[in-house]
Parts: structure tokens; sequence; C-alpha cells
């Protein structure tokens, strides 16, 4: 069944489709111009580059994908995707859930991850965490949290399940202490020393919207999507403390410690660092931002993977106060989890797992456009958008253009610092034509030396509105089952959010 739902900003934002990972070099040249010097610094005005060629050589690329492995056609389900994975590299075994159940992974080879077994579930699976070595909690958000054995590693075996709607995010302590989140703003505390007959051993309420929770020493910190960073005090399990919450750049979906830090995954604000030199009293000394929402967050030995839906990526955290980017990697579908040691992850690429390798010291750009498609619609204009570099080393510009005498470019700097970003100037006239061709834009970016933006006019459709015209008016539902009508909300940004149900 697919729903919709109307959702209502009172701030004014506007999101462009993600760059295609599968973008290809256009068949014909750009609109010519002489290649601007490279070297440029950023923000020095250029001639606009040449016609888009391939480079013969690029840098070399810091991150890459070691192995991949379509789950579906491995056998574990006709229908998968997956929402949380955990691995454990020592033992070259990885674990998932999500539709399909739990899901077992030999990864010992990291150039061949391969699928040992499931254990299927007629309902999505959200969370999960290892109890012990043969022992893996998981949970349902309708129906609770549930134990298997996974002494056979290819047959998990669901041996015991509690009716808990709305479970989450679980950590564990080794010594069978279980903390459980529930979406509903609580915490409890489960001893699973026998774990054929837990024990609830109490709940502590005033939570938001809590995700996951990562314990450090007697300390509890919980990622909550609408407080922050909250800090719990585990001195005693029977009776978890609320000692406070730090506000967040973003909504908190995702946390890893490592090193006396935290890395916080927040949404479009990118990966937060917190230093916990106070443990009580974490303090901000760092953000990313990477465009797309970052949703995952695994930081190990100096090193910090993230993925952002459409992308893995990854940061040199040697020195967490100044955090450098390495790369960005993008995947074949929705990259929603991962789980990292060192320079190495397993990441759930919604019905895909890949192994992903990262080389701290190589310095190379990650060029980044921040529109993929362009609409005209208001006759002739100049169109401006921004082409970030997200790595580590200088981003080249050898070559722009577009493919129609009706537009021309051009860009502010062929040389694009790390962190920084350039400006593409785009300058339309129209004739009353028809658009329908691309920009594309030439870097040495390792991951993919050609970026496309497709430039078109408004296509048919059924209600014969183009773009920029009034919209028919309607009427929907919002979460809490009010209505609201289109045209009341005339003068404030509005969304609709398309999902699926199953």
């Amino acid at each position: 069944m697919i729903q919709l739902l109307l959702m209502v900003s009172l701030a004014g934002c506007k999101t462009d489709a993600p760059a295609s990972a599968g973008s290809t070099t256009p068949s014909t040249t750009g609109t010519g111009g002489t290649t601007g010097t490279s070297g440029t610094p950023p923000g020095t005005s250029t001639s606009p580059p040449g016609p888009c060629e391939a480079p013969d050589a690029v840098a070399d690329d810091p991150l890459w994908t070691s192995g991949r492995l379509d789950v579906v056609d491995a056998g574990a389900s006709n229908l998968v995707h997956i929402t949380d994975v955990v691995a454990d590299f020592d033992e070259g075994i990885a674990w998932a859930v999500g539709y399909g159940g739990l899901m077992s992974f030999d990864i010992s080879d990291p150039s061949s991850p391969a699928f040992l077994g499931t254990s299927p579930s007629a309902e999505e699976l959200h969370k999960l965490t290892r109890l012990d070595a043969d022992r893996v909690l998981v949970t349902n958000r309708e129906s609770g949290m549930r134990l298997y054995d996974v002494t056979n590693r290819a047959s998990p075996v669901s041996v015991g399940s509690m009716n808990l709607p709305g479970a989450g995010g679980m950590a564990t302590t080794g010594d069978g202490i279980v903390y459980l989140l529930n979406h509903e703003g609580a915490l409890s505390t489960y001893d699973f020393s026998d774990p054929e007959k837990p024990i609830r051993l109490g709940t502590t309420e005033g939570l938001g919207s809590p995700w996951v929770m990562q314990v450090e020493g007697d300390r509890g910190y919980i990622a909550d999507n609408t407080m922050g960073i909250v800090v719990v005090d585990l001195t005693d399990p029977r009776a978890p403390v609320l000692l406070g919450s730090i506000e967040a750049a973003g909504g908190v979906q995702d946390i890893s410690i490592d090193g006396g830090h935290l890395y916080a995954a927040v949404g479009s604000a990118g990966i937060e660092v917190f230093d916990l030199a106070a443990p009580d009293t974490p303090a901000s000394v760092a953000t990313l931002a990477y465009g797309a929402a970052v949703v995952s967050v695994s930081a190990s030995e100096g090193v910090v993977f993230a993925t952002n839906h459409e992308s893995v990526i990854a940061v040199d955290a040697s020195d967490p106060a100044q955090p450098v980017s390495i790369g960005v990697q993008n995947t074949e579908e929705w990259a929603m989890h991962v789980d990292s040691r060192g320079t190495s992850a397993f990441v759930g690429d919604w019905s895909n797992v890949e192994m992903v390798e990262t080389d701290p010291g190589i310095r190379s750009p990650a060029a980044e456009l921040s529109r993929s498609e362009i609409y005209l619609y208001s006759g002739s204009e100049t169109i401006e958008l921004s082409l970030s570099n997200l790595g580590a080393g200088a981003l080249e510009v050898y070559g722009m253009g577009v493919d129609d005498a009706r537009f021309a470019a051009q860009i502010d700097s062929t040389s694009i610092a790390p962190g920084a970003a350039g400006t593409i100037t785009l300058v339309y006239t129209a004739d009353g034509g028809d658009v329908e061709t691309s920009l594309c834009v030439v870097t040495n970016d390792p991951e993919q030396s050609t970026r496309t933006v497709t430039l078109a006019t408004s296509s048919d459709s059924s209600t014969g509105i183009a773009i920029g015209e009034p919209a028919i008016d309607f009427v929907l539902p919002d979460l809490d089952g009010e209505y609201h009508q289109l045209s009341e909300q005339f003068g404030a940004p509005v969304v609709l959010v398309y999902f699926a149900t199953w």
C-alpha cells in the first residue's frame, strides 16, 4: 500500500535529487571556451573551461569497495532491505536485520562477502546487538525484543521473545545487562544473565525520540532525535538517571565512541564530534557536512565511516577536533548502516552488503554538485550551483560544457581547496523551444571524474500543469490525522512525502 502524507515546513528549504552514480561523459563536447589555469585560488574569476573530456589520469582513490554481495541473488529472500548491521572482524562474521529477518554473512575474505543463512521474519526487524558470542538480540517496533541462538552461524534460531511495543536500539555491557530504548521516550534495563529468563530491572522515563545508545564505563550516551545527546548515569543499572542533554547540530540518529570522543550522525548537518573529557557534558568540537543527511556512523582507531543513504563516507579523525574528510564512495542503492574497525567497514546498502576499505594516507579530492537537475520554466535566466570538494586534496576542474548553444557556463575557480566550493554560473537564453540536455563537469575526482546535471523544461503531465504554474488544490491528512488544504498554506513551503508500507 502506498500512503501519501502532507508535511508543512515553516522554514524555507529546497532539496534537489542526489547526483547519479551512473553519470557518464556526454557524447558531444561542451560550449567551448578555454580551459582555466590549474591551481587558481578559490574565488578567482577564470575563463570557462573547455569541452568535457575525461582525463587520462585522476588522483588515487582513498576509499574503495573491496567486495559486494547482492543479498537477494544470494538466496536470502525475495524481499530484503537492511536497516542495521553488526560486524565481528576478528571472527569474520557479520549480521544484518531488516526485511528478510536476521541474516548472517562470512566476511573473512573482504573481496568476496558470502551469505551464510537467515532466520526469516514476517515482520521488519529494526535493530540488533550481540548479547554474547552465541546470542543475538533484535527488536521490532510493533512486537518488541527477540533472542536468537546463533551457535550455528548459518542457521539462527529464535529462542525467545518479549512483547515490548516501541522497542528500538539496545546496548549491552558484556555481563548480561541490556539497555533497551523505547521510541515513546523510555529506557529500560534487563538482566539477561539467564538468557532464557530475562528480568526487567527498571525503567526510566523522560526521553524524547531515542534511537541508539552507547555505554562508556558507568555512563550511557543516547542518540535522541529531538533532545540531542542524552547522558545517563548507569551506576545503578536498576535505576538509570538522566543527567542532561546536549543540543546537537541536527537530529541525532546514530552515535559511536572512539578515543574519548563521540561521533554523531546529525542528519543534514553531517557528522558532529563531541569531546568526552568531561563525561557528563560532552562538548562539540567539530562538524563535517556532506549534503545528503548522514544517518549512520561508526568510529574506530581514529577512522570514522558514515552513510548518507547514497554514499559511504570516510573521515580521518586522528585529530578529532580537526577531522579531515578522506573521501565519498557512492553505493548502488540506499546505504542505511555501517559498522567498522580501523580502515575496514561493513555496509548495509538496502538489498546489498559491501566491504569498504580506506587509506587515510591518500589525500584526494571528492566532488559534489549541489544539484543534479535544473528545470527551466520562466524564460531566460541565470542559475548558480556549487561544486564542493568533500575530499582532502585539491579538486581540479578539467572541463565543463553544455551541448546547447542557448547556454553559457563558467566557474569562478578551476582549483577548489579541501572543504571549499566553487560557483558554476549558467546563463540560459530562451528561444521558446524545449530544453533537453545536460551540463557536464569533469574533475580529478578518482571516484567519478565526470558529473552531469540534467537541464530540461518541465515535462508534460496528465494535469497539464507546468513547473512554476499554480498547483491544483487538494486536502491531505498529516501524521496526527489533521487535514490540511494546499491553498491554506499559500506563502509557506510545502513538502509532500511519499512512502510505502508493507
